[in-house]
């Protein structure tokens, strides 16, 4: 079945648009009027639907809405006056959910994802929890339901926590990446300390120690500001004196590649801008 364009059909309205004023308003003003041609275009008939975009859409069943969702997914994008109707209908909940369990690519699981969290649907997420936990998803997969699930952290914080227990170091990242935006839990407290103190990366985890709020931290903190690089110990630094420390740990960065480069950018600013001034 041949579907309609909406993209190319939007995108002929809005060069038409802009033709029509071009010589009344300044590119500022054209481009702040983006939100104001979508409006009016999906409100605007198109005679070869009989219908403006957003009706076309708002008449059609649930299964032709779906039928469409899925023509377009694979076909090209999918236009937004078709998303904005699916996420108007909590009854297409179970559809994107068994759309979501059997596909493979990305992009399908990204757009998906995002429909039902603006419908705000979590009867998903078991699934972004096996996503998460289990090595046959790869790392693209992982990290869409670490996304979501960030979100909605508390729900699952206690299930992921239970999965930790014997886990490799790479599913205990991922538990990390959200169970850090939960509420506080003992369990989260020794994961991420472990994570920062064994895990890849020290700059985030530094950081999910300072968002989390418990002061316990800081000593652990420290332990690594004395043999990190440049970028590490910043990172370190604004997490202790988030919790409410003070940094005391005082390191030599002379040599260090970043601090070089940094310092030398700060550098190179501050004599442009004296050299504007001067100029003035």
């Amino acid at each position: 079945m041949e579907r309609f364009d909406f993209d190319r059909s939007l995108n002929e309205f809005a060069e038409s648009w802009y033709e029509a004023r071009a010589d009344r308003l300044t590119p500022e003003e054209m481009e702040r009027a983006i939100d104001e041609i979508y409006e009016t275009w999906a409100n605007t008939p198109i005679p070869s639907l009989g219908a403006t975009p957003i009706e076309w859409f708002e008449r059609q069943s649930d299964e032709e809405l779906f039928a469409a969702f899925r023509d377009y997914l694979e076909r090209s994008s999918v236009p937004s006056v078709l998303t904005e109707e699916l996420t108007d209908r909590p009854s297409m909940i179970p559809r994107l959910v068994s759309l979501i369990r059997g596909a493979t690519d990305g992009e399908t699981i990204e757009t998906v994802m995002e429909l039902l969290r603006e419908l705000g649907d979590a009867s998903v997420y078991p699934l972004y929890v096996e996503w998460i936990t289990d090595e046959r998803f790869d790392d693209e997969i992982a990290l869409h339901a670490i996304e979501a699930l960030q979100i909605g952290a508390d729900a699952v914080a206690d299930e992921l926590l239970r999965r930790a227990n014997g886990a490799s170091d790479k599913i205990k990242d991922r538990i990390a990446d959200v169970v850090a935006y939960a509420s506080p839990r003992e369990r989260a407290f020794e994961l991420l300390t472990e994570r920062f103190l064994t895990g890849s990366d020290l700059q985030l985890f530094a950081m999910y120690l300072g968002r989390y709020g418990d002061p316990r931290a800081i000593p652990v903190l420290k332990s690594r500001a004395a043999d990190c690089d440049f970028v590490s110990f910043r990172e370190i630094a604004n997490a202790v004196e988030q919790l409410g420390g003070e940094m005391d740990v005082e390191r030599d960065f002379s040599e260090d590649p970043a601090y070089i480069r940094i310092k030398g950018a700060q550098h190179a600013k501050t004599t442009g801008d004296v050299s504007r001034g001067t100029e003035q």
